[in-house]
């Protein structure tokens, strides 16, 4: 059964909108350059994801701490996802190297699969992969978000 969302709230970013959705088991997806301007429905775990999201925002070095609803990802996915959370603020790390800290060294292709597929940038912070050459790769949010990203936590 799909997991419904229940609730949305808007951050504004110097770089655009922000939205995030949860449902009653947590943060399901965040949505880069987000149209809508309101949040829609109450959830406390929803005010939490936000305050963290606005430190973030405010160039803060934020541990996320809200619960998330990963429950639709695949096994391998998950495992991609739980190893980008341990990728440090203010570092990067390229897709040959995430494969191998994933115990998969030379299925980088799936692994950028499943960069690519991530519901929640920034939380599960796939910005912070870049090219074995070091230029900076693809984004899901595009490659503005990706710079303003990787500035702001300094890595760039």
């Amino acid at each position: 059964m799909k997991n419904v969302e229940i609730a949305r709230a808007v951050v504004v970013t110097p770089a655009g909108r922000v939205g995030i959705y949860a449902t009653r088991s947590g943060v399901s997806r965040i949505m880069l350059g987000e149209r809508t301007k309101s949040d829609i429905g109450k959830s406390n775990l929803l005010s939490r994801a936000k305050r963290e999201l606005e430190r973030y925002f405010g160039g803060e070095k934020v541990q996320f701490r809200v619960p998330l609803d990963m429950r639709e990802a695949t096994p391998f996915r998950l495992k991609v996802w739980t190893e980008l959370m341990d990728v440090e603020y203010g570092t990067t790390v390229s897709y040959k190297n995430l494969a191998g800290l994933c115990g998969e060294p030379s299925s980088w292709r799936a692994v950028a699969g499943a960069v690519a597929a991530n519901p929640l940038p920034i939380i599960v912070p796939c910005h912070r992969v870049i090219s074995s050459d070091g230029s900076l790769g693809g984004f899901a949010g595009g490659l503005r978000w990706k710079r303003f990203l990787l500035k702001l936590e300094g890595a760039l």
